[in-house]
């Protein structure tokens, strides 16, 4: 794992805890309470996007058009006060994108692990992960499966 795919996994972590918390106020109405979450929230998803962005080709899944677009509506709902909004906006689109990029991140290193062990380098990634994937995983979590593989 580079330094800053580590950098970027752990400020992960650190902003989805801040944003829960904030949620949870923002659910609870108190809404002071989770303004004053707010600027570290905005500090540490700009750190998190400069490393999605900095890191493209290992982040393939995250386009620059799905991350503006969240990023507008989160804005558009904290400059009009609409506090359900942003929570909503917070949970299922931000929490989202961060949990599947600390899926993303574990995936690809417990691949490095597997090429350090067999003492080969895949060039696809994503092939190397299709390998290991069963037909019922790909059913019930979408995806290519191993099965296509058989054929090749």
């Amino acid at each position: 794992m580079t330094s800053q795919v580590k950098i970027l996994f752990q400020t992960n972590v650190e902003l989805l805890e801040i944003v829960d918390k904030a949620i949870v106020y923002f659910r609870e109405q108190d809404y002071p309470k989770a303004l004053e979450f707010m600027p570290e929230v905005s500090e540490k998803m700009r750190l998190v996007i400069d490393g999605l962005l900095k890191e493209k080709e290992y982040f393939e899944l995250v386009s620059t058009d799905s991350l503006m677009e969240m990023l507008e509506g989160i804005l558009e709902a904290s400059r009009a006060e609409d506090y359900v909004l942003l929570a909503d906006l917070l949970e299922l689109q931000l929490c989202t994108l961060l949990c599947n990029v600390q899926e993303l991140i574990m995936k690809k290193e417990d691949l490095r692990k597997i090429q350090d062990q067999i003492g080969y380098e895949f060039n696809n990634l994503n092939l190397l992960q299709q390998a290991f994937t069963r037909r019922s995983y790909s059913q019930e979590h979408g995806g290519e499966n191993n099965e296509v593989l058989e054929f090749i």
